[in-house]
């Protein structure tokens, strides 16, 4: 059996997702592939060219809100977003990539800005592998929420849990990592102004939605007579943590992360 896994987009909770891909590394070795959408994109990106090392230190680094997005003082000369990746999240996406070329063959994916398709980026082990850091930059650049990059923005409200792609590449072994609970949508943030709660709430529940279809699709495949079996694994929370722009959690989410996977794999 090839394995693989696949990491969610879940914004701050890919902190959790860390802290739970950092103990599953250490007990059972790394995939054949890592795949990732939106923040699980940096992390597969940061684990498949760097290792859980250098993920679990950006994680650990995240304290605020700052820390990920700075506002776009520049909106008047950009086509979209009011905020723009912080330079320090730059900077770490940029360190992990130095060195060209992945370990663990990586996949990632973004949006193009123009036509709304959902573009898919290979990383391979053999050759220098052109604009990782600029692609992963652009699969955390929220739409409507922060600056585009290279014309692309994160492809999570597209796909969320990328398993059909997983299993047409060959891999019959396959882990979720989510940071996002499976069962209800993440906590509602205690946001000042109540329509952007409501809004916020509104797309917090339809990513819940995006995320069962996804992994619905994957089980329905395997009732079809005919279809190679796939033995899939779930890690995710069984109960909401917080939400997705919680990113003074990232420290506690890592941790919780940790825990979660040691218990589940023990």
């Amino acid at each position: 059996m090839t394995k693989a896994w696949v990491f969610t987009g879940c914004g701050s909770l890919g902190g959790w997702q860390c802290g739970a891909g950092q103990v599953l590394a250490a007990k059972e070795g790394y995939p054949a592939q890592l795949y990732g959408i939106s923040s699980g994109a940096v992390n597969a990106v940061a684990f498949g060219f760097s290792g859980a090392l250098r993920a679990t230190e950006f994680w650990s680094s995240v304290n605020q809100f700052s820390d990920v997005f700075t506002p776009n003082y520049f909106r008047l000369l950009s086509k979209d977003g009011v905020f723009r990746l912080s330079k320090k999240l730059v900077k770490a996406i940029d360190e992990v990539t130095a060195r060209g070329y992945a370990s663990t063959p990586t996949t990632i994916w973004t949006m193009d800005i123009e036509n709304g398709e959902a573009d898919r980026h290979d990383f391979n082990t053999k050759n220098i592998c052109r604009n990782v850091s600029q692609l992963t930059r652009a699969s955390c650049s929220i739409p409507g929420l922060s600056e585009s990059c290279m014309g692309r923005v994160d492809a999570g409200m597209r796909i969320l849990a990328p398993l059909k792609a997983a299993i047409e590449d060959g891999h019959d072994d396959i882990t979720l990592i989510s940071g996002r609970p499976l069962v209800e949508p993440t906590i509602r943030p205690n946001l000042v102004i109540p329509a952007a709660a409501a809004a916020y709430q509104a797309v917090d529940v339809a990513l819940s939605e995006i995320l069962r279809r996804d992994i619905n699709e994957c089980l329905y495949r395997n009732t079809v007579i005919g279809f190679k079996q796939i033995k899939l694994r779930i890690i995710a929370p069984t109960h909401s943590l917080g939400g997705p722009l919680s990113f003074d959690k990232c420290r506690e989410f890592l941790k919780e992360g940790r825990i979660f996977a040691s218990n589940y794999l023990s």
